[in-house]
């Protein structure tokens, strides 16, 4: 097969990086001795006219319409499906070029090759129209899509397997926003989306589609269909995701495209009891929600998020001044120091299974859990985020290489960020804790940035010169963010402990709401300074339930995100 360039291309130049072609705002090229059947005409492109508005480039191949696309301002891979065989003419046109001072050609965008795939030579699912460029978030590389997008699955992928998984963050809190997936056009699933991350098994095949809404009303019954066949051996998956309704642009002002879902990196699979537990991790959220909503006190659903005591031993002794390790153990008798393992969390049953995340709850140490590397493999393997409280004394080879890798949010309670403050409130180990942090953070870049570190910090009296050093101590560790939590949780406290020459009084630490004021407004300007996150919890309690303020609140009906989401 060979492709001779027509009118409307100018010479080829170099970037720097890749050979390129001008095209100027309409050009044409043969294709010769092209095979019979479905394959791919591959236009990698880019251009130079900014983000906004980005230039349409209409594509006819054998004199029909073929494909209309949006190129990027970055080079990227277009694909057009076509059919034709032998010698075919492909016309290119764009909606508007430019003019450069001094060069008097159309310039329309830049084309660094032009080629045709077969179904069986694409070896990674291909992203076609509708979707924006790899952006990071706390777990995953994603995309967003914008209302309909269309994805080219490779013909092996189809082959071999059933069902593909994929994580998607959905922006509204009242599940509204609703998810159809279709391939030929006819319907593989039709999903009303849980709130931010969620991992989903959609069927690749459409005889046998998958439909779960919140409500029936949401969607008009789908209409008639195509009737599709069976994909034959080599030809490729060409899926369509087409969303009910977009994002507000209110929420995201500084962002001007249109934006409807976060879509994670896909995975594919051949396993009907894993994609069966993933419907039923499905269905028992919707539940959920409508039971929530409903208020209902007597539920038939689980809940989403899973209390857990890892493990109950402590690596400091005497415990750290605030805590109640010691009396807690006593209450907890024979449990104190039992390991979950494997077998525990399979006996929780739907529990587990309906859990999104897993929560440790211990007064303990959960790094010190002697079989962490198993725990947290099961706990992935089964698409659960687990957050773990550590006090940071516990990182290993061992604890490190087990955390490395895992979707874990991990939260690293020092409260201190000198060795004079640290020996008042825990002990003496200051000088291993950053080299062990530093550590961390060199092998999870290794692992696709995870865990995620939030290094947490609790004003008290005893610590409260140490903040701004905090803040430098997260950027050098490249903290996620920090976490400015609040020593509230107990009643009438009555702890006092002589520390490290210091006098630990619990009433006497807490601070007054207008101190808590002036240390978040301190905090805020930190976070700034050092372009460190902040996560601040004294606004826990303060943000309204899903699907009331955030809900319904505009115009008849119009389901908007909530509260949480206008960052």
């Amino acid at each position: 097969m060979n492709i001779e360039y027509l009118d409307g291309w100018h010479g080829q130049e170099h970037d720097g990086l890749h050979p390129f072609r001008w095209m100027a705002r309409e050009a044409r090229l043969r294709l010769s001795n092209v095979p019979p059947g479905r394959k791919y005409l591959r236009v990698t492109a880019g251009h130079s006219f900014g983000a906004e508005p980005l230039p349409v480039l209409r594509v006819d191949i054998g004199g029909i319409p073929a494909g209309r696309k949006e190129i990027a301002l970055t080079f990227g891979s277009y694909l057009i499906p076509f059919d034709d065989g032998g010698d075919v003419d492909v016309e290119f046109r764009l909606d508007k070029d430019r003019r450069a001072a001094g060069d008097p050609r159309s310039l329309g965008v830049m084309v660094r090759s032009v080629d045709v795939v077969l179904p069986d030579e694409l070896g990674d699912p291909v992203y076609g129209d509708g979707w924006y460029d790899l952006e990071p978030d706390e777990f995953f590389p994603y995309r967003w899509m914008a209302g309909e997008a269309g994805i080219v699955v490779p013909s092996g992928a189809l082959r071999d397997h059933a069902y593909i998984t994929l994580p998607l963050f959905s922006e509204f809190m009242d599940m509204s926003q609703v998810l159809t997936v279709s391939r030929g056009g006819r319907l593989c699933a039709r999903v009303a989306l849980l709130h931010r991350w969620n991992h989903y098994s959609l069927p690749l095949n459409p005889d046998a589609p998958y439909e779960k809404v919140l409500d029936p009303a949401i969607l008009e019954a789908p209409g008639p269909s195509a009737g599709v066949p069976p994909a034959a051996p080599g030809d490729p998956c060409e899926l369509t995701f087409s969303l009910n309704k977009l994002y507000p642009p209110k929420y995201h002002p500084q962002d001007p495209r249109p934006l409807g879902l976060r879509v994670g990196p896909l995975e594919f699979h051949d396993d009907p009891g894993w994609h069966a537990g993933f419907l039923s991790y499905h269905a028992n959220a919707l539940l959920n929600y409508s039971e929530m909503i409903q208020g209902k006190t007597e539920l038939e659903s689980y809940p989403l998020n899973l209390g857990i005591d890892l493990y109950g031993r402590c690596n400091i002794k005497p415990p750290c001044v605030y805590c109640l390790w010691d009396r807690m153990k006593v209450l907890e008798g024979e449990y104190a120091e039992v390991p979950v393992d494997k077998e525990t969390l399979e006996n929780y049953g739907p529990f587990f299974n309906s859990a999104r995340t897993l929560v440790n709850c211990s007064f303990g140490e959960p790094l010190l859990h002697p079989h962490l590397g198993d725990i947290l493999e099961y706990c992935a393997r089964h698409k659960k985020i687990v957050e773990l409280s550590t006090n940071g004394q516990a990182f290993t080879e061992r604890t490190i290489k087990a955390l490395a890798g895992k979707p874990i949010y991990l939260y690293v309670s020092l409260d201190a960020a000198t060795r004079e403050t640290y020996a008042r409130i825990r002990n003496d180990r200051w000088d291993e804790i950053v080299p062990n942090l530093l550590r961390l953070d060199a092998e999870r870049r290794k692992a696709g940035n995870l865990p995620k570190i939030f290094m947490v910090f609790m004003p008290m009296r005893v610590n409260m010169g140490d903040m701004e050093d905090y803040f430098r101590l997260c950027r050098r560790i490249n903290a996620d963010a920090l976490v400015l939590r609040p020593l509230l949780y107990l009643w009438k406290p009555r702890i006092e402990r002589d520390r490290g020459g210091y006098h630990f009084d619990y009433a006497k630490e807490m601070l007054s709401r207008e101190e808590a004021e002036a240390v978040i407004a301190r905090a805020e300007e930190y976070s700034r300074t050092y372009g460190v996150p902040l996560a601040n919890q004294y606004n826990f309690g303060t943000i309204q339930e899903p699907g009331r303020e955030g809900a319904r609140r505009e115009g008849a009906g119009e389901s908007v995100p909530g509260p949480e989401d206008r960052r």
